[in-house]
Formats: C-alpha cells, structure tokens, sequence
C-alpha cells in the first residue's frame, strides 16, 4: 500500500493528479526540477558528474527519475523474496499491540549474522538500506528546495507587480487631480480676469488726472 501511495504522489508531482488537486505537474513547469529529475548528471550530490551508486557498480543513474525506479523495483523484489506473509504481519502487530500497553520489558535482542550478510550481499537491499540516508533522501531533498526557491521567485514576482500596480494607480490618482486642479485653476483665472476688465472699464477715467491714468496703466501692466 506504501508503494503504491507513493508512486502515485510521485507521479502526481510530475505529472500533476486532480485528485489530489495538483492541476499541473512539476514536468511542464519547473526547468529545475526536469534538470534533478532527468538529466544524466547527479545535481544533488557534490560532484554531479559521479553518478555512481557505492557498492553497485551495475546501477548508473541518470536522474533523480532512474534512481526512483531502481528503488520500486527494489523494494518490490525484496517483498517478493523476503516479504512477510499477512498472517503473520497481523500477528506481529498484535503482539506489538500487546507490548506497548504492557509494562516496559524489553525483549533481549539477538543480532543474526546471516541477515547482516544478507544486507550485505543482496543488491536489492543495499539499495534501499542507502536510499534513505544518501541519494533517493538527497534527491528529493533539492526537489523540494527548488520547489521552495520556486514558490519565493513568483511570490517576489507577484509582490513586484502589485507593488508596480499600486505605484501606477498613485500616479494616475496624482495627474487627475493636478488636471483637475489645473483646470479649475484656469477657470478661476479667466473668471478674475473678466472681473479686473470690468472695473477697469468702470473707472471714471476721464475724470482721473494724467498722472494717476498713467499709474493705473502702469500698475495692470505689471
């Protein structure tokens, strides 16, 4: 049930899935996850170009992809060959059951060389006993930090953009009120300007001296 749980999240990360309400997966989107999952190169490791798997020299990686795979068939050959029947599952986790709610005795435990061996020897098992402390673990490790880096660019990009908007809707708010301004401004003025012709053509400028005409010429002029 675990495998299969976790091919499909895996592949629903890729590829995208509706049920779990991913509308499209990391493959058509991310360049830096195509680059981790699927070039010939190691990126998570140290040295990318040693894409090596220590203690088995048949498996060479081309990908975090092809790592993935090694490790379904993996741990499916494993089940098979070493897999435990349900039956007696059930009862190890009954008798698990048993001993969490009795008290605090712990079993002596004894260590059985062959199985050491075993893990040793058995390609499938060497496999997953690395995977989880080396590259599959590391791998998935800088997915997730390309995801995370990925998540902060459009978050910044989204931030830009309404920080933009916000400046363009200022400055408009801004040139409409100085239009406004402006226009009532000119408006005020013509209005004054009708007024000053009207006392002027008021005053009684035949009856004025010389010198106060040529004063009152004087001062509208300026």
């Amino acid at each position: 049930w675990h495998l299969t749980e976790l091919r499909r999240v895996s592949a629903a990360v890729r590829l995208g899935d509706d049920e779990l309400r991913i509308r499209q997966g990391a493959d058509y989107r991310s360049a830096e996850h195509n680059a981790i999952m699927y070039h010939s190169q190691c990126p998570w490791r140290e040295d990318p170009t040693d894409c090596t798997l220590p203690g088995l020299p048949d498996i060479e990686l081309e990908g975090l992809y092809s790592l993935v795979l090694h490790f379904y068939e993996a741990v499916e050959a494993v089940m098979a060959s070493y897999g435990v029947d349900p039956y007696d599952a059930a009862d190890a986790y009954a008798t698990f059951l048993a001993r969490t709610t009795a008290p605090p005795v712990f079993p002596p435990v004894e260590l059985k060389g062959e199985a050491v061996q075993l893990l040793e020897s058995d390609p499938h098992l060497k496999l997953i006993m690395q995977s989880f402390s080396g590259d599959l673990f590391q791998g998935f490790g800088a997915v997730i930090d390309a995801f995370h880096r990925e998540t902060s660019d459009a978050l910044d990009n989204v931030q830009t953009e309404l920080r933009l908007l916000y400046a363009l809707y200022i400055l408009a708010v801004v040139a409409v009120f100085y239009a406004l301004l402006f226009r009532s401004t000119l408006r005020v003025a013509r209005a004054e300007i009708a007024r000053a012709r009207s006392l002027i053509l008021r005053l009684p400028w035949h009856a004025l001296e010389r010198k106060e005409t040529e004063t009152m010429r004087i001062f509208f002029e300026q």
